[in-house]
């Protein structure tokens, strides 16, 4: 039996599976987080032991885990409007397909849940939002490595040759010869900047959706500055092995890296904290 709601529609037509929008949406978006994101958590647990992968945020960044938090709160706390039968396909198709064994595909799956959010929430501001969010986050964990696969050559020699130039040296491709002429620096895919730009990108997108900032042109500025701030950490890091290389395993290692993790955590943070001020000063 249904029973009035407001506007004269039942309650059922809020609900469905005992669920109203929000939930359903936020269950999709767990079930198929969790799927990506435990075997990463697993293995930096194996590779590392777990105290280094709690320090190194299971070599997930602490901003993608601010983003999930971020996305989870938005999406739980979006308007709980009719569940519309596209809705329920929606939810259906991407939370069977979370389930299945296709490794990194499943982020294809948050994409898709992502964009629905963004086209079908314009009224219901937490949701939009969550979208969003949603989105920003499969930037770093997903699209980026897409994006380097195809044009990693580019990319390893761009931080190459910002190296060089500090070391006054003279790459070849990716490789910096050392300073002392004991050998070369190989930039490595692990070692390129990019991931660290998606990372400034998402922080942004965290920064301006919690606060409202609309988009305007000097957002691009700002966000252009946060990506600027992590490649500065990234190669001045790569710089300083080239000019230490007995030092290489702890630069290099895991004290490096999470020395250099937390580093651009922090630059990041700084910068988005400020541009947003100067954003929201702006629009008063």
């Amino acid at each position: 039996m249904s029973y009035p709601s407001r506007d004269g529609q039942s309650l059922d037509a809020f609900r469905w599976l005992g669920m109203n929008r929000p939930e359903l949406f936020t269950l999709v978006f767990v079930v198929g987080l969790a799927n990506a994101m435990v075997p990463e958590v697993l293995k930096g647990i194996i590779d590392n032991g777990a105290v280094y992968a709690v320090l190194n945020t299971f070599q997930v960044s602490a901003i993608v885990w601010l983003a999930i938090f971020m996305a989870i709160s938005y999406a739980s706390a979006g308007e709980r409007g009719v569940v519309t039968s596209r809705d329920r396909l929606v939810c259906i198709g991407l939370f069977v397909a979370s389930l299945l064994p296709i490794g990194p595909g499943i982020w294809l799956c948050i994409t898709a849940l992502a964009l629905y959010l963004i086209v079908s929430s314009v009224g219901d501001a937490m949701s939009h939002r969550a979208g969003w969010v949603m989105l920003a986050i499969t930037v770093p964990m997903f699209w980026s490595k897409r994006v380097f696969n195809f044009l990693s050559e580019y990319f390893l020699a761009f931080d190459a040759e910002l190296v060089s130039a500090i070391t006054g040296t003279q790459r070849v491709s990716n490789l910096v010869p050392i300073p002392n002429g004991s050998g070369f620096l190989q930039i490595a895919a692990p070692c390129s900047s990019m991931a660290n730009v998606s990372l400034a990108i998402l922080c942004w997108i965290l920064f301006t959706q919690s606060s409202g900032v609309r988009w305007q042109r000097r957002n691009v500025f700002w966000c252009a500055v946060a990506c600027i701030s992590v490649v500065a950490i990234n190669v001045c890091r790569i710089s300083l092995i080239g000019f230490f290389p007995d030092r290489y395993e702890v630069l290099h290692g895991p004290v490096g890296t999470t020395i250099a993790s937390w580093l651009t955590i922090i630059a990041v943070l700084i910068v988005c904290y400020y541009g947003v001020g100067r954003g929201r000063f702006k629009l008063i």
